[in-house]
C-alpha cells in the first residue's frame, strides 16, 4: 500500500548465485555488433534494477489497524524490544529470472527470513524466482516470504534492555494512615515501569498479535502510553487487571471484624513524574530527543538514550474505606508470640498514654516483622516488584515516633534482597538524661559546678542518701547516773535515674524484638506503679530477703505493703538484739522502724523526667532513751521509750569530754583546739551498691539540741551549707560527703551556751537556796509564837483579875465545849484538874514542797529526803 518504485538498467546482476554481466545497448548485444560475443538471443542479459519503497499496512506488521501513527508505533515497538515478522508476496513474470532483495528500515535489522533460502543477512533478505521457461503469456510465478525484524541499535537511541532479575518492573507504595486511629485508611499507589510478557498474558494485554508473527518481552510505561494513545489497548483493561484486593489482605491479617476493601483503581493522567498522559519535554524536561508541540505531544519517545524506557511510570491509585485500627493493637500482634516472661505479656496491659511515657522515657523498640508480614501486601503474578509500606504514626494524640523522631515508619520488601523489615519506635519527646540534678531549692540554676549538685550531667546513674538526725534533747542526770537523749532520725535513699545493667538488656531482647533502654528515669518507675493500680494483674517480681521469698507487686498497695514488710522485719531484728547476751543490758521492746516508700505521683506522659525521685525512707520516730550505769557493779543498761535505734552514748560522752579542751567564750563555753579549729579529713564513706553499680551521694542533715552547737564549721570543698537554725531554735548543719575518690577537709569548733549550762546545773544552785529559805521560814514561825506568849504575860501584869472567866461547873464528867473561853494566864489556873479543856494546839504547818531532782523530770525528792531527816 502506498508503494513507489524506480527502474534502471544495470551492468551486472546476481543470477543463480553468480554475478553476470548485463548489456542494455543494442549496438553491442550480439555477434553482429560485437564479434567477441557469441550469437545468443538471451545473452548478454538485459538487467533491470527496480527499487521500491513499500509503506506497509498495519496488518502486514501485526499491529492493530487503529494505530494512528504506524511508523512511530512500529519503531517504538522495535526500540522497546519487539520482534515483528512482516510478510511479502514475490512475483516473477514469464521469461524473467527475478532476484529479490528486501532491506529493512534504517532502524531495524533482520533476525530471520522465511523461507530460509538465498542470502540471509541482517541488512537484507534475498530470494530468486526463475520464470524463463514459462511460455509467453503464462501466469506469473509467486512466492510468499517473510522477514522477522528487530531494532537496530545505534549510539544515540539504544534498544530497551531489562534484566528481570535485577531491574524493578513495578513499584507498589502502600500507605497505612493511622494519624487518626479511629479513622485509619489504606492507600495504594502502583507505579508501572514495565510489565513482562507473562504478566501481560495474565492481564490480557496485547500490544501486538502474540503469535509467530510478533513477540515482545515487556511493555514499558512509554509503550503503555503509546498503546493507549494509538488505540492499541483499552486502558480500562489495565486498571481492571491489577489485583488491588490482594493489597488489602496485608492489613486484614491484623483486623478483627469487617475486612478492609479497596475502591476501583484510578489511572492517573499526570502524577508525580509520570502518568498515562505524561508528555515528554513538557511534564519533564530533557526526557527525550524529540520535541513536543501542542499539536504533536510526544507521549512516548523514540529518539534519545531513554527512548521507550519506563523511567516515567504509569500510576494506578486506590484507597480503602476508613476503619478503626490502632498501632498498639498491631504491636501486640507483632510480639504476641513471645514467651510469657517476655515484654509481650506486660504489653497486654498497656494503654497508648502508657506507651507514650515509656517511649519518652528513652525506650527504643525494634521489631523485625520479617518478609511474611510484608508479603501479605504483595499480589501474586506480577513482575519484579518493590513493595514499600509506609505507616503514618498517630497524631491525635502523637504518642510515638519513628527513627530519629520521624512521624512515619517505612518498611520495604525489595525483590533484589534489599529488605527493610525492621521497625524502630521511640518517643516523640524523648527525655535526655544528660542533665545535672541539684537540691530542689536551686534547680532552676543547676549545673555541674553548683554547690548543692547531687549528680552531674555525665552520670548515667544518679542516686542519693540523706541522713536526717535530729537530737532534740540531751541531759545528764548525775544523781541517777544516767544520760537522757531524745532523737528523731530518718534515712532516705533516692533514685533519680539508673543506667540499665546488661542483665536487664538481655532480658528485654528476643529474636523477634528488642527493647533498648540506656538510662531509666524515676518517672518510669512511677508509671509502672501507677499502671499497676489500673491493671487486673500488675507487673510483679519475686526475690529473696534473708530467709524469706517476697513477691513484689508494682502497684501503690503493693509497694506500700513492701514498705510495711521491711519496717516490721527491721523492727523485729532490733528487738532481737535485746535478747542476745551482751555486756550491756538492753530493753528495746518499744523500738520501732518505719519504712516509707513515699507517694507515687501521676506522670506527665508527654514530659517524662528524673527530677522527682523514687524514695525509700527508713524512719525512727521521735525517741527518748536512757543509758544508765550502776556505779557499784559498773553494769550498763539501755532503756527505750517509744522507739529508738541502738546507740552507745557512753562512748560518745567519753570521747566528747576527754578529747576537747574547754575555755570561756562569748555566749557560752567554746570547745576548740587551743583557740584553733579542729581539723579533720573526710573521705567518701564507700556506700557502693554493686547491684545497681552506683555509689549514692550521701548528705547529712544534723540538728543539735538547743544550747549545743557548732561555733564554726567550714568545708574546703564547699560541701556544707551555712549554719542555720530551725523554728524551734536548734542549730542545723547540712553536709554532703565527698564523691568517690575525693576528700574534703573540714574545720570546726563547738560551743555550749550558758543557757544550756544553767539548765543542767540549776538544781545544784537551787538546793542551797531552798535550804536557806526553809531555815528562815522555820525561824520566823518560832519568833511569832514567842511574841504571842510574851504579849499575854504583859497583859497579866497590868490588869487586876486579869484573864478571869466564869466557867460553869460541869462536874467531873462534864465536857467543856470547844467554843468556851479559857484563862490563858497559867497563874490563875489553880487546880488544873478542874479544867476539862486543854490549851489550843499549835498551828500545823504544811510539809515543804517536793522538788524534782533535775529539771527534766524523773523521781522527785522532798527536802527531808535531801538533808537526811527521813
Amino acid at each position: 500500500a502506498g508503494t513507489t518504485a524506480t527502474a534502471v538498467y544495470t551492468n551486472s546482476a546476481m543470477v543463480d548465485g553468480s554475478m553476470i554481466a548485463c548489456e542494455s545497448s543494442p549496438d553491442s548485444d550480439s555477434n553482429a555488433e560485437n564479434p567477441a560475443i557469441s550469437e545468443n538471443a538471451f545473452m548478454p542479459a538485459l538487467c533491470l534494477q527496480v527499487t521500491a519503497t513499500v509503506n506497509l499496512a498495519s496488518a502486514a506488521v501485526a499491529i492493530d489497524a487503529g494505530a494512528s501513527d504506524l511508523e512511530r508505533t512500529y519503531r517504538g515497538l522495535l526500540i522497546m524490544g519487539a520482534e515483528i515478522s512482516t510478510g511479502f508476496t514475490l512475483q516473477s513474470p514469464a521469461g524473467h529470472d527475478s532476484n529479490f532483495k528486501i532491506l529493512p528500515p534504517s532502524y531495524a535489522q533482520i533476525v530471520s527470513v522465511d523461507p530460509a533460502v538465498g542470502v540471509n543477512n541482517p541488512a537484507f533478505g534475498a530470494w530468486s524466482i526463475n520464470s524463463k521457461a514459462l511460455a509467453q503469456g503464462g501466469s506469473d510465478l509467486e512466492q510468499e516470504v517473510s522477514l522477522r525484524m528487530k531494532y537496530k541499535d545505534n549510539a544515540s537511541t539504544p534498544a530497551v534492555s531489562y534484566d528481570t532479575s535485577t531491574d524493578k518492573g513495578v513499584d507498589i507504595q502502600v500507605i497505612l494512615d493511622m494519624e487518626d486511629e479511629n479513622n485509619a485508611q489504606l492507600s495504594v499507589e502502583v507505579g508501572i515501569h514495565y510489565i513482562d510478557a507473562a504478566t501481560m498474558s495474565n492481564w490480557g494485554i496485547n500490544l501486538v498479535d502474540l503469535s509467530n508473527d510478533a513477540s515482545i518481552p515487556w511493555v514499558t510505561s512509554d509503550g503503555i502510553r503509546m498503546a493507549k494513545h494509538n488505540g492499541l489497548i483499552d486502558e480500562n483493561l489495565l486498571k481492571n487487571s491489577f489485583p488491588k484486593d490482594a493489597v488489602a489482605a496485608g492489613i486484614n491479617a491484623f483486623l478483627e471484624g469487617d475486612p478492609v476493601s479497596m475502591q476501583e483503581m484510578v489511572i492517573e493522567a499526570t502524577y508525580k513524574n509520570g502518568g498515562m498522559d505524561f508528555v515528554h519535554n513538557v511534564n519533564a524536561a530533557g526526557s527525550c530527543d524529540e520535541t513536543s508541540t501542542s499539536g504533536s505531544p510526544k507521549y512516548y519517545c523514540i529518539d534519545g538514550n531513554s527512548a521507550m524506557y519506563g523511567n516515567h511510570p504509569i500510576y494506578l491509585t486506590s484507597t480503602s474505606n476508613t476503619f478503626q485500627f490502632s498501632l498498639m493493637d498491631m504491636l501486640k500482634d507483632m510480639i504476641g508470640n513471645l514467651t510469657e516472661d517476655s515484654p509481650g505479656s506486660f504489653v497486654e496491659g498497656l494503654a497508648s498514654s502508657d506507651l507514650q511515657a515509656i517511649f519518652n522515657a528513652g525506650l527504643a523498640a525494634e521489631l523485625d516483622l520479617g518478609e511474611s508480614m510484608l508479603s501479605g501486601f504483595m499480589p501474586e503474578g506480577i513482575p519484579p516488584t518493590d513493595l514499600t509500606v509506609t505507616i503514618l504514626l498517630p497524631k491525635n494524640p502523637a504518642w510515638v515516633a519513628g527513627f530519629n523522631g520521624s512521624d512515619q515508619i517505612v518498611l520495604r520488601d525489595s525483590f533484589n534482597g534489599e529488605d527493610l523489615t525492621k521497625i524502630r519506635l521511640q518517643g516523640n519527646n524523648v527525655w535526655n538524661w544528660g542533665n545535672a540534678i541539684c537540691s530542689e531549692t536551686s534547680r532552676s540554676e543547676c549545673s555541674d559546678v553548683s554547690p548543692d549538685v547531687i549528680c552531674t550531667s555525665i552520670q548515667k546513674t544518679c542516686t542519693s542518701m540523706v541522713v536526717d538526725f535530729n537530737v532534740e534533747d540531751f541531759s545528764i542526770n548525775e544523781w541517777s547516773q544516767s544520760l537522757a537523749l531524745t532523737v528523731e532520725a530518718s534515712f532516705a535513699f533516692e533514685f533519680y535515674r539508673l543506667e540499665v545493667p546488661p542483665v536487664i538488656s538481655d532480658f528485654l531482647t528476643t529474636d523477634e524484638a528488642s527493647l533498648e533502654f540506656d538510662v531509666i528515669p524515676a518517672d518510669l518507675i512511677h508509671l509502672i506503679v501507677d499502671m499497676g493500680d489500673r491493671m487486673d494483674e500488675p507487673f510483679n517480681t519475686s526475690f529473696d530477703i534473708g530467709e524469706e521469698n517476697y513477691n513484689l507487686e508494682f502497684s501503690r498497695a503493693g509497694v506500700n505493703s513492701f514498705g510495711t514488710f521491711l519496717g516490721d522485719m527491721a523492727t523485729n531484728l532490733l528487738h532481737g538484739l535485746g535478747d542476745e547476751s551482751t555486756e550491756v543490758d538492753m530493753d528495746l521492746t518499744d523500738m520501732k522502724i518505719i519504712v516509707d516508700i513515699g507517694d507515687v505521683p501521676q506522670v506527665n506522659t508527654g514530659n517524662v523526667g528524673d527530677l522527682t525521685p523514687v524514695s525509700l525512707s527508713v524512719i525512727m520516730p521521735k525517741t527518748t532513751f536512757k543509758l544508765s550505769v550502776d556505779m557499784e557493779t559498773q553494769a550498763a543498761s539501755i532503756t527505750t521509750y517509744s522507739s529508738a535505734a541502738q546507740a552507745s552514748l557512753a562512748n560518745f560522752v567519753s570521747k566528747f569530754t576527754n578529747a576537747l579542751a574547754v575555755n570561756a567564750g562569748d555566749g557560752g563555753i567554746v570547745i576548740d583546739n587551743d583557740k584553733q579549729n579542729f581539723e579533720t579529713t573526710i573521705d567518701n564513706p564507700g556506700l557502693e551498691i554493686e547491684e545497681l553499680n552506683t555509689t549514692p551521694t550521701l548528705t547529712l542533715d544534723l540538728k543539735l539540741p538547743k544550747g549545743l552547737e557548732f561555733n564554726s564549721f567550714r568545708s574546703s570543698a564547699g560541701n556544707s551549707e551555712a549554719l542555720s537554725y530551725t523554728s524551734d531554735g536548734q542549730q542545723r548543719l547540712v553536709y554532703q560527703f565527698p564523691n568517690p575518690g575525693e576528700t574534703d577537709t573540714v574545720e570546726f569548733s563547738f560551743k555550749i551556751s550558758w543557757m544550756f549550762i544553767l539548765s543542767e546545773i540549776w538544781a545544784y544552785i537551787a538546793i542551797p537556796i531552798l535550804l536557806l529559805g526553809l531555815l528562815i521560814y522555820k525561824r520566823r514561825q518560832r519568833k511569832k509564837r514567842k511574841r504571842a506568849m510574851k504579849s499575854n504575860l504583859l497583859k497579866k501584869e497590868y490588869t487586876a483579875s486579869t484573864f478571869t472567866k466564869e466557867v460553869p461547873d460541869f462536874g467531873d464528867d462534864s465536857v467543856v465545849s470547844s467554843s468556851q473561853f479559857y484563862n490563858a494566864n497559867p497563874d490563875s489556873w489553880g487546880d488544873a484538874k478542874k479544867f476539862k479543856a486543854a490549851p489550843p494546839p499549835l498551828p500545823v504547818e504544811p510539809p515543804p514542797p517536793r522538788m524534782s531532782s533535775n529539771p527534766y523530770g524523773g523521781r522527785s525528792k522532798s527536802f527531808e529526803d535531801m538533808i537526811g531527816w527521813k
